[in-house]
């Protein structure tokens, strides 16, 4: 009995939870139901993201790389996106209608298509787009207002194929901050441009086919850090082109063909971090140029690839690079390319001794001097004049002299260690001339028979050292000056009869 009334009551009790249960199913599939719908009736276009894309919902961007896509994917791009993505596609085209998908886009990226042109009013729907790439695309010209509807603060043109650039691309009160132009085939940049742009902090016009830019054209970029101008073809640069850049950090010059620069080109570049100068035309540094470059970072100048000219006005750079080596790439890489003697020397290998004079015959050639050698200038026929560090040397060695080298003989010839490093020399035209201090003179093995008292005793100072070995001289003219001079080998000369 007892066993019986404890399986009826089980019994009921099993039914009762099992009864429990299935109501409690029913009002919670009924509860998620509601739920399901409500999220879906807020949110309809989470799930919604174009075919061959990248949706991230979280940071509501859209990705379509590298993909078959030959039309712009504005079907189904969610409403919300705020960056857009589309590179490495075969799109030749992109509207207003297109972006109008995406009314709050604030960046749109683009590199790497087939575009061809682009529509002035492509942003009118994107009033909050602050970021426009259009890299490596295929565009040759722009409309005027083509970038005047969105409040864009970078833009990135660089590596297209456009000829020119129109001011009327831009607004009058635009506030770009980054602008690239790099890798076109720019030949020349209207000055009006920049006067658009006072906001600019970072402009690159690198890899185009700029011969100059205006004087004055860059004014108006006071806020401008860094600047990129390199291989172009520029082969000068205005004084004053740099002169409103005083916040500029940056600066690319590399690969011109610059072959001077004006002393005062650098003269506001007081916060000038990074300089590239290498690859250019340069044979020297005006004195001053590099002086106002304080701030320059550790091997942040390269002066590399250039072919100086290593003469007297070498001096400036030798002593900048001696007291700021390590603000230079590779310092050691910076060579000689002329006078041939000296081509492939390092300058700083030179060391003091430039200075000094040891390499007093590193003369300009523009002025048709040789290295050591004055021959063609200031030295008489038959003889061969060469200069060291004390003097200036005459020899007349196995020649044909018969009479006295007054005609020619350097006068003096006279170093100078202050800036710049400066030869002088003179030349005696006329018998009545003599050689100077410093001068020596050097006779060996020629048919010379005499001095005549008149002509070479004017043709020495008191002071002038010489030397006569194996020539006809038996004696020398009365009160000669050479008989108090300080004859080097004297071998007894007697005076001459009167």
């Amino acid at each position: 009995c007892y066993a019986k009334t404890r399986q009826t009551f089980s019994a009921k009790r099993i039914i009762h939870l099992l009864s429990l249960t299935f109501s409690l199913n029913i009002a919670m599939a009924s509860r998620l139901t509601l739920v399901l719908l409500c999220l879906t009736s807020l949110w309809p276009c989470a799930l919604a993201c174009p075919p061959l894309c990248k949706c991230y919902a979280r940071r509501a961007e859209v990705v379509c790389s590298e993909v078959p896509l030959t039309e712009f994917p504005s079907e189904g791009l969610p409403a919300d996106t705020t960056m857009l993505t589309i590179q490495l596609t075969n799109i030749t085209t992109v509207s207003e209608r297109h972006l109008n998908a995406t009314p709050l886009l604030e960046g749109l990226h683009l590199y790497s298509n087939h575009l061809q042109s682009l529509p002035s009013d492509l942003l009118r729907g994107v009033p909050r787009l602050h970021t426009l790439d259009l890299t490596g695309n295929r565009l040759v010209d722009l409309p005027a207002g083509v970038f005047h509807h969105a409040p864009l603060l970078t833009l990135v043109l660089k590596n297209n194929r456009l000829e020119r650039v129109d001011t009327e691309w831009l607004s009058g009160d635009s506030g770009l901050t980054w602008l690239d132009l790099s890798g076109n085939r720019l030949t020349a940049i209207p000055p009006g441009l920049f006067k658009k742009l006072p906001r600019l902090e970072s402009l690159d016009i690198s890899h185009n086919r700029l011969e100059k830019i205006p004087a004055k054209s860059l004014d108006t970029l006071t806020k401008l850090e860094r600047l990129n101008l390199q291989k172009n073809k520029l082969v000068s640069l205005d004084p004053l082109l740099f002169h409103s850049m005083t916040n500029l950090t940056n600066l690319y010059l590399t690969d011109n063909r610059l072959n001077m620069l004006p002393p005062s080109l650098f003269q506001s570049l007081g916060k000038l971090k990074i300089l590239g100068l290498e690859e250019n035309q340069l044979g020297h540094i005006p004195p001053g140029l590099l002086d106002p470059l304080s701030s320059l970072d550790e091997e942040g100048l390269d002066l590399t690839g250039n072919p100086w000219l290593c003469n007297y006005k070498t001096e400036h750079l030798w002593r900048w690079l001696q007291k700021n080596k390590g603000k230079v790439f590779l310092p050691e890489a910076i060579r000689c390319a002329k006078p041939n003697p000296l081509a492939g020397r390092s300058v700083l290998s030179f060391g003091v001794n430039i200075l000094l004079g040891s390499l007093l015959a590193l003369v300009d050639y523009d002025y048709g001097w040789r290295l050591g050698v004055l021959a063609s200038l200031c030295c008489p026929s038959h003889c061969e004049c060469s200069l060291s560090v004390w003097s200036t040397g005459v020899v007349c060695s196995q020649s044909d002299l018969s009479l006295f080298p007054v005609e020619g003989l350097p006068i003096t010839a006279r170093l100078t260690t202050s800036s710049p490093l400066n030869l002088s020399v003179r030349c005696g035209r006329r018998p009545e001339r003599r050689a100077g201090p410093g001068v020596y003179l050097q006779l060996y093995h020629s048919n010379l028979e005499t001095l005549s008292g008149r002509t070479s005793s004017k043709a020495f100072h008191s002071s002038t050292p010489w030397t006569s070995l194996g020539n006809r001289l038996a004696c020398l003219p009365p009160n000669h000056a050479l008989h108090h001079g300080p004859l080097l080998q004297r071998y007894c000369f007697r005076t001459c009869p009167t």
